[in-house]
């Protein structure tokens, strides 16, 4: 049998000297002249030289190399078995096509895992546990055949375990540890060591925990994918769908919000105008954020819900319709990736405050030096920072409390300048920032210089503006928090021992929902429910609590804050930035996953993408060239 040795010296060949057309040879000649018997020996070398390459952490060749493994199996028996040239295809299938199928998703499984990518493993395993459940119900012609695939099938189960874990489905996982407990009570397979899982090198992003738990809700719970919205509200006034009740909401808050600035204009009462501006206005403000964000989910035609997000945002002091139609794709689609600018943008100002540097000179003013040294590494402190007089806002309560304040009147702005720092330059446009300043235009003949207070104070106070309550929103949406397992006595024990993992280490999670108050919930439009969003975002707000009921099992494991205030109180009262930043400011694990990436790229730059498909084109040739009698040997 022909396998690819250890201490094999053409592994080692340079990359200038590899042929890289060798794949594309390889694959046109083997079909033509390699038969079943010596595919079976080519793949059971990828196999073992797939092994090898985990084992030296060579993650990205064995990705390569299990796929080529794969298409191999997938292309090859068929044709043999349709040419009729083997007259014993159904026994070569049972004999080693099955097992060594297996096999190579087990180990792409595991490749993929240890690179945190959640979404491919959990596909690879999920096709092992398939071809063992349909096997199951026939009779094998070899019981070694069985053996083989009852070993990638313990492994398959070991592997979706450790991934609902990961996912935040503790009940399914035990439920799966139970399964592989007993399988390998019933009939332990033959000299089978269950090994250890793979190192995750890389975490995996927000975004892929989010679409691999969307994908397993839909695939266990396909009644979830009833509440997805599809419509587009073309049914008309008598037939709306949930895009336009939404839409008709929306324009509900709107004309209330200029009742209310007739009301306060009228009563010229600062207490009045404070009052309405922190209860209702501040709900109604708040709505309109909400229900375009959910909008521009349920229903993206520009059409009357469009009308009403855009004349909507023209009554706040942020221009949402703009925001959501074109930026907030990109964050559910990267969300927690470098690509994602919604952590550094919009979300770091409030998380960490600004720390400044200043210089004054006197009666020279011009002369003046200010430096922010906080936000962004394209802030250096200056070589004379230690005779300069600091100025940090994240140094006391008070001043963590005058920042958000700051934050919730100038947040525009301040987008701007983020995006022309760390993006690129956003140009206002009429469609929403010039519809904006007609809106402020509107309300300042409404009701003159009370209508404009009552409007700036509404749209601050929905922004968490005097710590209001609504700022809980932007906190906690995605803290960086790690929760503990919930496994009962025997899980944790089959986690301990089937995982070789301690039931009780922390497992991250990027996204948080509110588990408090039920009225809470409401004025904020079902947007604390983030988790549920994140996996669903094509689900209206409104349906979120009916997914947590029905999809049960992937939601009562995971961490909810309880309390809205007492997050506030936290970051409010955070002794300094760096301790609060750490603890909970990376945004979706957004840091944790670009430093893992970035070591990795450091410490193997040779098992890049690139370099991969060199190495793998490398091995395929040599088994294409191989000579009969090696081969046979």
């Amino acid at each position: 049998m022909y396998i690819l040795d250890d201490d094999d010296d053409d592994l080692n060949v340079k990359l200038d000297r590899v042929d890289l057309d060798a794949l594309t040879r390889f694959q046109k000649h083997v079909k033509r002249t390699i038969p079943a018997r010596k595919v079976d020996r080519c793949t059971k070398g990828l196999v073992d030289t797939s092994y090898r390459y985990l084992a030296n952490m060579s993650y990205e060749t064995t990705i390569l190399l299990a796929k080529e493994g794969i298409c191999m199996l997938q292309e090859l028996v068929p044709s043999n078995g349709q040419e009729g040239t083997q007259s014993n295809v159904v026994k070569n299938v049972l004999d080693w096509y099955l097992p060594r199928y297996c096999e190579l998703y087990c180990v792409r499984a595991e490749a993929n895992l240890a690179l945190g990518r959640l979404f491919a493993a959990k596909a690879d395993v999920e096709k092992v546990l398939l071809i063992h459940g349909s096997k199951k119900k026939k009779v094998c012609c070899l019981e070694d055949s069985w053996k083989e695939l009852n070993e990638s099938y313990c492994r398959g189960l070991q592997l979706r375990a450790y991934i609902y874990l990961l996912l935040g489905a503790d009940e399914i996982a035990e439920h799966d540890l139970v399964e592989l407990n007993d399988t390998l009570s019933r009939n332990p397979p033959k000299c089978m060591y269950l090994r250890e899982l793979p190192h995750m090198q890389v975490s995996f992003t927000a975004a892929d925990w989010h679409r691999t738990r969307r994908h397993a809700t839909l695939e266990k719970y396909p009644k979830v994918r009833d509440l997805h919205e599809n419509r587009s509200g073309s049914g008309g006034f008598l037939d709306p769908g949930t895009g336009m009740q939404l839409a008709y909401l929306l324009l509900a808050l709107t004309v209330l919000h200029l009742a209310m600035m007739k009301l306060v204009a009228t009563a010229q009462s600062y207490l009045l105008v404070f009052f309405l501006s922190g209860t209702l206005g501040s709900v109604t403000a708040y709505g309109a954020q909400a229900l375009n964000h959910d909008l521009s989910h349920v229903n993206r035609h520009k059409g009357f819900n469009y009308v009403c997000m855009v004349l909507s945002s023209a009554l706040c002091n942020f221009p949402w319709a703009m925001y959501y139609q074109h930026f907030h794709t990109i964050h559910h689609a990267y969300t927690g990736t470098e690509l994602d600018r919604d952590g550094d943008i919009l979300f770091q100002p409030w998380y960490s405050p600004p720390c400044f540097l200043l210089s004054l000179k006197w009666p020279r003013v011009w002369d003046s030096r200010i430096t922010l040294t906080r936000w962004s590494e394209l802030y250096q402190p200056p070589p004379e920072a230690e005779k300069m007089h600091k100025l940090d806002l994240a140094g006391s309560k008070y001043t963590r409390f005058l920042w958000g304040t700051l934050v919730g009147f100038f947040l525009y702005p301040l987008f701007l300048a983020r995006k022309l720092q760390l993006d690129q330059a956003h140009i206002p446009t009429v469609e929403y920032e010039g519809l904006m300043l007609a809106g402020q235009i509107f309300c300042w003949r409404l009701g003159g210089f009370w209508a404009l207070l009552y409007l700036w104070l509404s749209a601050a106070f929905s922004l968490g503006a005097f710590c209001h309550p609504f700022m809980g929103f932007w906190l906690i949406q995605h803290q960086s928090v790690r929760r503990t397992p919930k496994l009962s006595a025997r899980g944790a024990a089959l986690c301990k021992s089937l995982l070789h993992r301690d039931a009780h280490l922390p497992v991250p999670q990027p996204t948080l929902s509110y588990s408090g108050s039920k009225i809470w919930n409401v004025l904020n439009y079902g947007e604390l429910y983030h988790v549920e969003h994140h996996d669903h975002p094509g689900v209206c707000a409104k349906d979120y609590p009916k997914i947590k009921s029905i999809a049960h099992e992937f939601y009562d494991s995971l961490f909810t804050e309880t309390s809205i205030m007492s997050a506030i109180f936290t970051w409010v009262c955070a002794e300094d930035d760096e301790g609060w930043m750490q603890e909970s400011g990376d945004f979706a694990f957004r840091d944790v996953y670009l430093d893992a990436a970035w070591c990795r790229s450091q410490t193997r730059p040779d098992d890049s993408k690139d370099c991969a498909t060199l190495q793998v084109g490398t091995i395929l040739s040599r088994i294409s060239k191989c000579e009969p009698s090696r081969a046979s040997s």
